[in-house]
C-alpha cells in the first residue's frame, strides 16, 4: 500500500445536507403494482426488527448526531469516496480512491482514515465494530489481452488510522462473528480474469479476522458472483449469486445453493429470519424472498430525497434487519456514464415488516462520488449478545462438510430416479440433471425470443439454446445404438397451423407441422410418430418414450396409437446442432424433460396431471391494445451500456389516442419495450416523439421474468408500468 502520497492535495470534506431524515411518498405505480406480486406465503418469519426501546442518543457532531438518530444509537460507517474522473468508478477498478468512515462517537464526523490514494475495494466494518477490513484488488493486464487480472489482498486497520494490516490473499466480502465463540471470520474469494464490469470466483473461504493464518473451504459448488455475499446471524445461510445474473442463497450447512431470482446484488438479513433480497435490473427496487421462496415482495428503494427516482446501487444490508446503505443518484445514460459529482450515500430504514422503507438519511453531500457503503448499528451487536446469552446452545459454525454422497434428486416434477439428461421445467427453477446433487441446465434466448410471464421460452422471435453441458450429454445419449429415452415437452402454439420446431438435435426433431405435432429422427434409424393436433392457445403435454427398440407416443396423459395419421413424408428441418428449442415456431416451450431411458406410463400420466393442475392455477393476464402518440422516451442506450447483459428495455411515454381492445381508461400509459435483444439493436427504436403507434400491452406486474433484465425508465411520471407483449422486430 502506499502511504502519504497524495497527503494535503485532496479536496473530499463532505458538505453534509441539513435536512433531517425523511419519510418517502412510495410513488403511484408501485402501490399499485405491489400487491400483484406476492405470492401465498406458508408463514411469516421471524425479524428481528426491534429498534433500542430508549434510544441513546449522545453524538455532539451534527452528522453523527443525525445518524444516530436515525438508527437510536451508536453507529458506525465505511465507504470509498472517488477522487477523480467525472464518472463513477462503481466498481473499484481505478487506484484512486480515498477509505472514508464514521464512528458517532468520536466526535470527528466524516473523515479519511487512511490519508492516501488507492484501490480500496469493498470496506466492511467488523461485527464488534472494532475494525475495518478492506481489500486490494492488485488489478493488472498482461501484454496483447483486454482481459483484467487480479492478485487481491485483504487487510485490516483501525478506526484511527493505525495498525495497518495485511491479512491475506483473497477478496472481502463479509465479516461474521460465530455467536458461540465470538470468533469473528473474513470471507473471502478468488477473483478471476475479465473483461466485464462483474466479477467472478471459484470458491468462498475463511479465515479468523485475528489469527489469518488457517483457511478454510467454505463453498466451491459452482461459480461465484463477489457483489453480495452476507451471511445470516447463526451463520447458516449467506447471499450470493451462482454466478450473475442467478441470485440466490447457499446453504452453508451442506454447501448447497438455492436460485430464488435473475438480478444482481444480493442480500442477506443479518438476523436469524433467512430472508433475502435480490436487486432489480432497473436498478430501483429490491424483490424480498423468504427463506422458502413461498413469499416475495417488492420494495422500491429509489425514494430518497435527491434520487427521486433515478438508478441507484451498491445496495447492502446493514448489521440490523432495519437498516440498509445505497448510493445514487447515478444520471446518464448509462450507470458508467453518469455524472460522479451526483453519487452520495443515502441510508434506508426498513418497516418493521419489512415491506417497505419508511424514513431516508442523505450522509454525504459533496461533488465527489461515493462508493460501497457499509453500516454497523451498536444496538444489533448487544441485542445479538442477549441472544446468545439467552441460547444455552447457540448454532454451531459452518464448519465445511465432505462432499455428499450419491442420492437422489427431490422434485414435484419429473418423478424418476433416472439421472436426467436434461431437465428445464421454467427459468424460475433449480432445473437439476445428472446424478446428485445435479447439473444445473439452462436455456440462452437467441435474436427476439424472450421469456414469458410463467417464466416460459416464448421462441416466437428466435429460439434457444440449452446450455453446452446439456447439449454435449443429449448428444452423447442419442449418438448410441439404439438408446432408451423418454422426451417430454409441454408446448403452447400460437396458431393452429404453422411449420417449425418445437425441439430438437442434430439426431430428432419435435415438430408442428400444419396442425399435426409430429416426432421425427434420422438415428438410430428414421423415425415418424404423430403425437396428435395442435390447437391454439392450448397446451399439449407431447412424449415420446423408447426402450431402444419399441416407441410410445402421449399427448397430455393418453397413448396415441399409430396409424391414424400418416406422417412418413415429414423431414427433419434444417437446423442447428446442440439442443434447441422453437426455429420457425410461434408458441411457448416449458416443462422439457429428456431422460436416459423410457418412463412407463402411470409415471408420463402423473407428469400431466401435475402439469395440468399447474396450468388450471394460472390467473389471466389483462390485455390491451392501444393507438397512442409518443410524448416522452427514456434516451437510447448503447449495446455496450449492458455489460454482460444480453436484453434491455427502455420505457417510453404515449398519449392515448384510442383504445383498439380490452380496457384502459387513463390518458397517458407508460409502456416498457424491449430495444436491444441478444446484443443487438432493434430496429424502429427510439421512436420518434408526435408520431402514432399501434401498441400491445399488459401489466409489468404480471410480468415477474422482468424482474432480472436490464431496464432503463428516465420517465418521472407516476404512472402504473406497462410491458410491449408484441414481436419484437429485428
Amino acid at each position: 500500500m502506499r502511504r502519504g502520497e497524495n497527503e494535503g492535495s485532496l479536496t473530499a470534506i463532505p458538505r453534509i445536507s441539513p435536512a433531517t431524515p425523511t419519510v418517502p411518498k412510495p410513488p403511484i405505480h408501485r402501490l399499485l403494482l405491489a400487491p400483484l406480486l406476492l405470492l401465498p406465503a406458508a408463514c411469516d418469519p421471524e425479524i428481528d426488527s426491534a429498534l433500542p426501546p430508549q434510544p441513546e442518543i449522545l453524538a455532539t457532531e451534527p452528522l453523527s448526531r443525525r445518524l444516530e438518530e436515525f438508527v437510536g444509537g451508536h453507529a458506525k460507517l465505511v465507504w470509498t469516496k472517488q477522487l477523480s474522473g467525472d464518472r463513477p468508478d462503481s466498481s473499484a477498478v481505478d487506484d484512486h480512491l480515498e477509505l472514508w468512515g464514521l464512528d458517532t462517537r468520536d466526535g470527528r464526523g466524516a473523515r479519511r482514515i487512511l490519508d492516501d490514494q488507492d484501490n480500496y475495494a469493498r470496506p466492511l466494518v467488523s461485527p464488534s465494530g472494532d475494525h475495518i477490513v478492506f481489500t486490494h484488488k492488485g488489478i493488472y493486464k498482461k501484454s496483447g489481452s483486454d482481459l483484467r487480472h487480479f492478485e487481491p489482498s485483504v487487510f485490516r486497520i483501525d478506526w484511527d488510522g493505525e495498525h495497518l494490516e495485511k491479512l491475506a490473499t483473497g477478496y472481502a466480502v463479509d465479516v461474521w462473528r460465530d455467536p458461540a465463540t465470538s470468533v469473528e471470520w473474513v470471507y473471502v474469494t478468488d477473483l478471476l480474469p475479465t473483461d466485464k464490469g462483474t466479477l467472478y470466483a471459484s470458491r468462498l473461504e475463511r479465515f479468523k479476522l485475528l489469527d489469518p493464518g488457517d483457511r478454510e473451504l467454505v463453498y466451491d459448488g459452482t461459480q461465484l458472483g463477489v457483489e453480495n455475499i452476507q451471511l445470516s446471524r447463526d451463520g447458516k445461510r449467506a447471499s450470493g449469486l451462482f454466478p450473475w445474473p442467478d441470485a440466490g442463497l447457499m446453504n452453508l450447512e451442506d454447501r448447497t445453493h438455492r436460485r430464488l431470482q435473475r438480478g444482481c446484488w444480493p442480500s442477506m438479513a443479518p438476523d436469524d429470519s433467512h430472508l433475502a433480497w435480490v436487486f432489480d435490473g432497473s436498478h430501483k427496487n429490491l424483490h424480498v424472498f423468504t427463506e422458502d421462496a413461498r413469499d416475495t415482495w417488492p420494495v422500491a428503494v429509489d425514494g430518497a430525497p435527491g434520487v427521486d427516482g433515478r438508478e441507484v446501487y451498491h445496495p447492502r444490508w446493514s448489521n440490523h434487519v432495519r437498516f440498509f446503505a445505497i448510493t445514487g443518484p447515478y444520471i446518464g445514460e448509462t450507470l458508467g456514464q453518469s455524472k460522479a459529482a451526483t453519487v452520495e450515500i443515502h441510508l434506508g430504514r426498513f418497516s418493521p415488516d419489512i415491506r417497505s422503507v419508511e424514513s431516508w438519511l442523505q450522509v454525504t453531500d459533496d461533488e465527489l462520488a461515493d462508493h460501497f457503503p457499509d453500516l454497523w448499528v451498536k444496538y444489533s451487536e448487544t441485542r445479538a449478545a442477549e441472544l446468545a446469552k439467552a441460547n444455552p446452545v447457540p448454532p454451531s459454525p459452518p464448519k465445511p462438510q465432505p462432499k455428499p454422497k450419491a442420492e437422489t434428486i427431490e422434485r414435484d416434477w419429473p418423478v424418476t430416479s433416472l439421472p436426467l439428461l436434461f431437465v428445464w421445467e421454467d427459468r424460475s427453477r433449480e432445473n437439476l440433471a445428472g446424478a446428485f446433487p445435479g447439473r444445473a441446465c439452462g436455456v440462452e434466448a437467441r435474436e427476439q425470443a424472450r421469456f414469458g410471464p410463467r417464466h416460459e421460452m416464448l421462441a416466437d422471435g428466435g429460439r434457444f439454446d440449452a446450455d453446452p453441458e446439456s447439449s454435449r450429454a443429449v448428444a452423447a445419449h442419442f449418438a448410441g445404438k439404439h438408446p432408451a429415452f423418454t422426451i417430454e415437452v409441454l408446448a403452447t402454439p400460437a396458431t393452429d397451423r404453422q411449420d417449425g420446431v418445437v425441439a430438437g438435435t442434430e439426431h430428432f426433431q419435435l415438430r408442428q407441422r400444419g396442425s399435426d405435432w409430429v416426432f421425427v429422427s434420422e438415428q438410430p434409424g428414421r423415425q415418424h410418430h404423430w403425437i396428435g393436433t395442435a390447437r391454439a392457445g392450448e397446451p399439449a403435454h407431447l412424449v415420446i418414450a423408447s426402450d431402444g427398440v419399441e416407441y410410445l407416443v402421449f399427448h397430455n396423459g393418453k397413448a396415441v396409437a399409430q396409424g391414424v395419421k400418416n406422417v412418413s413424408d415429414v423431414e427433419m428441418l434444417a437446423g442447428r446442432r446442440g439442443l434447441t428449442f422453437g426455429g420457425g415456431w410461434d408458441g411457448a416451450i416449458e416443462a422439457v424433460n429428456i431422460a436416459p431411458g423410457r418412463l412407463d406410463e402411470s409415471r408420463l400420466e402423473a407428469h400431466w396431471k401435475y402439469l395440468r393442475a399447474k396450468i388450471a392455477d394460472r390467473p389471466a393476464i389483462p390485455r390491451v391494445r392501444l393507438r397512442a402518440t409518443l410524448l416522452e422516451m427514456t434516451a437510447d442506450r448503447p449495446v455496450e451500456a449492458l455489460d454482460t447483459y444480453p436484453r434491455a428495455l427502455l420505457a417510453y411515454l404515449y398519449r392515448v389516442e384510442e383504445v383498439l381492445e380490452g380496457s384502459y381508461s387513463g390518458d397517458k400509459v407508460l409502456a416498457l419495450h424491449w430495444t436491444v435483444m441478444d446484443r443487438m439493436p432493434l430496429q424502429g427504436f427510439p421512436r420518434r416523439p408526435g408520431d402514432t403507434y399501434e401498441l400491445l400491452l399488459e401489466p409489468y406486474a404480471a410480468h415477474p421474468q422482468l424482474v432480472g433484465e436490464r431496464q432503463w425508465n428516465d420517465i418521472l411520471e407516476p404512472l402504473e408500468l406497462y410491458y410491449d407483449v408484441a414481436t419484437p422486430q429485428p
